[in-house]
């Protein structure tokens, strides 16, 4: 009676191993799609941001331009799986300018014969901004897979009441400033702002009668409510940030802007207001479609990385490996799983 038990247990274990064989077989690194990561197009990379930057990029900064590389290569790839780099009609565009450039003057080929002869030539494998139309094509592709089913009210209340603060109105400020102006008082402007201030302290002088001690300024004396943006933007960078910690209900000062110096009385600081999550749907929206798109991509990269073998050529500048990424070993499914995964992405998003 206790054999029978056991025996069909073995039985069992061996139909699942034998039909795990059959449906996933083991196959060699070599099956998998490579790719490559050569020493020259790390070179290349590197010496693009150093154009871009003016300096070498950091072992750190050199790892997120390959990763950047792969990513697009993966999704190239994929495009071109589709056929797009034939049937896209900016990608034939492009083509048939680029031969009719190249072409003789007295040469009459049609659009149909300069494509044919582009594709010979491998033009559009090698020409940039065909590869960029691609690319982007398949993010755009991916992200409109993501945005099929908009959320829900219910949802995005949910979004809004996990972090309320998020949505918090900024701080804002009312203030009488006082213009000292660069122009008019050169390397004296300092010496003229601190006196100025000593003169508005002493005789008690009112924010109501600022105007007429400071130099002419294209903004008025006395200014409604603002947020620290806001000034920013009317008085150059880092300006509010100056006013955070300025007094209320006296002058103060100077600060510092774009224009010259200011003399400063804070009436008062408002504190921002967490508004209703109706009156932040549209951002509310904003957010859940970029969270879902960027998440969708995630996702659609991490197939892609899934199913290829990508090899990183070693060299002195070469940072530390990449996830999915080997000098010798492949990472990646076995093909069957592979073709699989593919084809399930292939369902996933739409088909243009």
């Amino acid at each position: 009676m206790t054999r029978a038990p056991l025996f069909r247990f073995l039985a069992l274990g061996l139909v699942l191993f034998f039909a795990d064989r059959l449906l996933f077989p083991v196959v060699s690194p070599a099956s998998h799609p490579l790719l490559t990561v050569s020493r020259e197009q790390i070179s290349r990379l590197a010496e693009q941001a150093r154009r871009s930057t003016g300096r070498a990029a950091t072992p750190t900064e050199l790892d997120a331009h390959i990763r950047a590389w792969i990513d697009d290569e993966l999704l190239l790839r994929e495009a071109r799986a589709r056929n797009w780099h034939r049937s896209d009609p900016v990608v034939q565009r492009r083509l048939i300018k680029n031969m009719r450039f190249l072409a003789d003057a007295g040469d009459p080929l049609s659009d149909a014969a300069l494509l044919a002869r582009a594709h010979a030539l491998e033009m559009d494998q090698t020409d940039e901004v065909v590869r960029r139309r691609l690319v982007q094509r398949m993010r755009l592709t991916i992200a409109s897979a993501a945005s099929r089913d908009p959320p829900t009210n219910a949802e995005l209340a949910r979004r809004f009441d996990a972090d309320p603060e998020k949505f918090r109105r900024p701080d804002r400020l009312r203030l009488t400033q006082i213009h000292l102006s660069r122009d008019r008082h050169g390397d004296a402007l300092e010496d003229r702002a601190m006196a100025l201030l000593e003169e508005l302290t002493r005789e008690s002088i009112p924010p109501g009668a600022a105007a007429e001690h400071g130099d002419p300024f294209l903004l008025p004396a006395e200014l409604p409510p603002a947020s620290p943006r806001s000034l920013d933007a009317r008085f150059g960078p880092e300006f509010a940030k100056q006013l955070m910690t300025l007094p209320l209900q006296r002058w103060s000062g100077p600060v510092r802007s774009a224009y010259g110096l200011h003399l400063l009385w804070i009436h008062e600081r408002e504190r921002g207001a967490v508004p209703g999550w109706q009156e932040v749907e549209r951002e509310l929206r904003s957010g859940w479609r970029a969270a879902s798109e960027a998440r969708a991509l995630r996702r659609a990269l991490q197939i892609l990385r899934r199913a290829t073998e990508i090899r990183i050529e070693p060299g002195d500048s070469t940072p530390n490996p990449i996830p999915n990424a080997r000098n010798t070993e492949s990472l990646g499914l076995p093909s069957d799983r592979k073709l699989a995964v593919l084809e399930a992405t292939r369902v996933w998003l739409p088909s243009s």
